[in-house]
């Protein structure tokens, strides 16, 4: 049974990425630290540099494209139930 638990826990890539898109939100990528990102994310400083070896550019270019990614998905979602 914990071993399923853990298996739906998200990686911690996607932990981080959602926590970068989060911040990212809420304070604008000029005041967020990679080290907030990895707080946020639950996840050591080593697995941030690891997933993201580019550092804060390269999560920052990530969560962009997973946040165009996530609304295109949502618009498809509205626009299939959409009649008109």
């Amino acid at each position: 049974m914990a071993g399923k638990a853990r298996s739906e826990r998200p990686g911690s890539r996607q932990r981080l990425l959602t926590s970068a898109v989060t911040l990212f939100a809420r304070q604008g990528y000029e005041a967020t630290s990679v080290s907030r990102i990895a707080a946020e994310g639950a996840a050591p400083m080593g697995y941030f540099y690891f997933h993201f070896p580019g550092g804060k550019e390269e999560i920052g270019v990530a969560a962009l494209q997973y946040g165009a990614q996530r609304f295109a998905e949502r618009l498809a979602e509205v626009l299939d139930r959409s009649t008109s």
